[in-house]
């Protein structure tokens, strides 16, 4: 399973997050993308920790 850098993913946000306030995006959509990819990601990191145990 390949390692992910949370360095490279923090900096793509940042760099997306820019360009998005650039182009003046509604924040709803911005607040939308921000829910779902806590979700996955919660979900995601809690699954992994239970097949890990």
């Amino acid at each position: 399973m390949p390692v992910i850098d949370a360095r490279l993913l923090q900096e793509e946000a940042v760099e997306v997050g820019t360009m998005l306030m650039k182009r003046s995006v509604d924040h709803t959509v911005l607040e939308t993308l921000a829910v779902a990819a806590t979700c996955i990601f919660g979900v995601g990191g809690f699954i992994y920790w239970i097949n890990r145990k």
